[in-house]
């Protein structure tokens, strides 16, 4: 079985602001907020829709997990 086969693939898709802030358990308000200062995950424009892909997402969580624990390492 080659190396490919055995890393995760973020699943294909995506999923509305609403839908990402639940699933995040943080308000629309955050997500903007974060926006603003570069914070948040990329979103992607399709007509009117405002969408955050499942890859995007996965970055995203990555990304603040990494923070997060270097917050806590510089305090520890």
């Amino acid at each position: 079985m080659s190396t490919e086969k055995n890393q995760q693939v973020a699943p294909f898709g995506a999923m509305t602001c609403d839908e990402f802030c639940e699933a995040m358990r943080i308000n629309r308000k955050t997500l903007w907020e974060m926006r603003k200062r570069g914070e948040a995950p990329e979103i992607v424009f399709v007509g009117r829709k405002i969408l955050i892909t499942h890859r995007a997402a996965e970055q995203w969580t990555r990304e603040m997990e990494a923070k997060s624990k270097a917050a806590c390492d510089a305090t520890a």
